[in-house]
């Protein structure tokens, strides 16, 4: 019932047979109500978009959250723009990544707007997602803005859909998970250069 009075049903956002954002509130929820109230601080969308999944995020957040906590949404507003030899499958780009460079391109004003009228609290940061110096400076920049080396993340969410951008949104993010964080992704081992990247990670950080 929240769901739908804040984004309306799905089949009327998104058009008739079309997923919505319902599965997404659900798994939010059970990754943060399983937590420790005292790690329930800070999570942050990486590729946020429109800003709708980060909005989900919000509200599940409020919902269980009683300490101070801080919702962060970080995107390019440029779409998909790198494509690497990973992404594709018998030497094509599979799936919506086919659709080509300037997918997913989203304007930081109209998400900014999308936020505005649900008075969220979320902090919108514009970011080069597919330059790793980009993304590090950013967390750097979190970091010190924090007053400590204490920078965590109960929650982190990655929706970037190819190879290298994946890839250094892991390597740069997973060190700033607490002990019981989450780490979602979403599309996994669906899409070619996702699956790659996340089995990289896996096996040079296991244990």
């Amino acid at each position: 019932a929240e769901y739908d009075k804040r984004w309306g049903k799905p089949e009327e956002r998104y058009g008739a047979g079309q997923p919505g954002y319902a599965p997404n509130f659900v798994r939010f929820m059970n990754h943060w109500s399983a937590k420790e109230p005292a790690d329930r601080r800070r999570a942050i969308d990486i590729g946020c978009g429109d800003g709708g999944v980060a909005l989900l995020l919000e509200m599940v957040v409020k919902k269980f959250s009683k300490f101070p906590r801080r919702i962060i949404a970080l995107d390019s507003f440029k779409g998909l723009r790198s494509f690497d030899e990973l992404d594709t499958l018998e030497g094509k780009l599979p799936g919506h990544v086919g659709w080509g460079k300037g997918t997913y391109a989203f304007s930081r004003e109209q998400t900014l707007k999308t936020l505005s009228r649900f008075e969220s609290e979320i902090r919108l940061i514009t970011v080069d997602l597919d330059l790793p110096n980009s993304l590090e400076k950013v967390f750097a920049s979190l970091k010190y803005e924090n007053g400590s080396n204490n920078l965590d993340f109960a929650l982190v969410h990655i929706d970037v859909s190819t190879y290298k951008p994946t890839q250094y949104a892991l390597e740069i993010v997973h060190p700033y998970l607490n002990i019981h964080g989450s780490l979602v992704l979403e599309r996994g081992l669906g899409i070619e250069g996702v699956g790659h990247a996340i089995n990289e990670f896996l096996s040079e950080n296991q244990g």
